[in-house]
């Protein structure tokens, strides 16, 4: 489910925010304020636990956030719930963000990412497509990352 502006709440970021302070360690948590900046701006995606009826007010689970970087959408983050974790609720959202992207007329553009060079998530990524572009050196103060990047004909 893509937010629209108008949709995005305070609460929606606490719970965002919540996942993503649970997912990411050291340097890879980033920081509250660069956090609600992307949520503000980007397009945000998002599970929701359907247990919770109406669905349209369960808990988040999931969520990605979609932004630009040099000109091509980016996935500045996505994470999932331990809770809910590998019951295919990122790659839901991945294809939600292809299909977002797709919408974008006669075009053919990338979707990037970064991510660290241990995460295992990196599977994840190959299975839809995306493939390691550059080894970013030190690029998590002390761990390299990888810039992956996933083309898409519009």
């Amino acid at each position: 489910m893509r937010l629209q502006p108008h949709e995005k709440t305070d609460e929606m970021f606490a719970s965002i925010k919540r996942i993503s302070d649970e997912s990411f360690t050291g340097v890879e948590v980033p920081p509250v304020h660069f956090l609600r900046q992307q949520f503000d701006i980007g397009d945000v995606f998002i599970q929701r636990d359907r247990r919770w009826p109406p669905v349209e007010s369960g808990k988040v689970i999931a969520f990605a956030i979609l932004a630009r970087k040099f000109g091509e959408p980016y996935i500045w983050s996505l994470a999932t719930d331990k809770a809910w974790r590998k019951k295919g609720l990122a790659s839901l959202l991945l294809g939600e963000i292809d299909e977002r992207v797709k919408e974008i007329p006669n075009r053919v553009i990338g979707i990037g990412l970064t991510t660290h060079v241990d995460n295992p998530a990196q599977k994840l990524y190959f299975d839809h497509g995306y493939r390691v572009k550059n080894v970013l050196d030190n690029f998590y103060f002390g761990a390299d990352g990888l810039f992956m990047r996933k083309e898409i004909i519009c």
